[in-house]
């Protein structure tokens, strides 16, 4: 989203991935800048595009606090509402306790990477959508 930025110190970016989108958080995620509209915006798009497998690669949180979960806990909410999911991925060890300390982690599931996130949802295989019924020699 050029030229809009949330306050400062979260970064946002985010890129289209079969079968789904990755939202990459840096910064802190708190009471200061879990509630920006900027951050809700990103998370909603591809909801809103069709896109409802959302991962959200938190590596590089260096912070997180209970404001931070509680948009989590909206984004996924959203997600789930459309059929799809929100999960995190390299979640460092105190995120993974504070999920744990608020016994969010079946709800906010954590995983080691984007690929492994998004491990058992099936990608389309391009292929078999332009399958003519016809075998390489030109004999159907």
């Amino acid at each position: 989203m050029p030229g809009v930025k949330p306050p400062e110190p979260l970064e946002i970016s985010s890129y289209d991935r079969a079968p789904g989108t990755v939202i990459v958080l840096v910064g802190e995620l708190d009471v200061a800048t879990a509630g920006h509209s900027v951050l809700a915006r990103y998370f909603e798009q591809p909801v809103a595009a069709g896109r409802e497998y959302v991962v959200a690669d938190v590596a590089g949180l260096r912070f997180c606090d209970c404001a931070g979960l509680k948009a989590l806990l909206r984004i996924h909410r959203r997600a789930t509402a459309s059929g799809g999911w929100l999960r995190l991925s390299g979640a460092a060890p105190r995120m993974r306790r504070l999920l744990r300390v608020t016994m969010l982690t079946d709800v906010l599931q954590c995983y080691p990477g984007i690929d492994e996130a998004f491990a058992d949802i099936a990608v389309p295989d391009d292929r078999s959508v332009a399958h003519t019924g016809f075998d390489e020699s030109g004999v159907g």
